[in-house]
């Protein structure tokens, strides 16, 4: 009895949390009212080629390549 009295005074006293209200960051926008990425993001790619490992960085954003397939060291 004692012990589920001092449980219920415990959750009573450290009370409840309430989540913050979310406000989303202001977006750069251009001249014509457009939203305009920050930063450009990539991806590298990596393959076996003739037993040598190489890589090509992916634009994302852009939706191309960036550069040629290069030898990785």
């Amino acid at each position: 009895m004692s012990l589920s009295l001092l449980i219920v005074m415990c959750c009573s006293i450290i009370g409840t949390a309430s989540a913050a209200e979310y406000t989303p960051a202001p977006q750069d926008t251009s001249s014509d009212g457009e939203i305009t990425p920050m930063a450009e993001e990539t991806m590298w790619y990596f393959r076996n080629y003739n037993g040598q490992l190489q890589k090509r960085l992916w634009s994302i954003t852009e939706g191309k390549w960036l550069t040629d397939w290069i030898n990785v060291y």
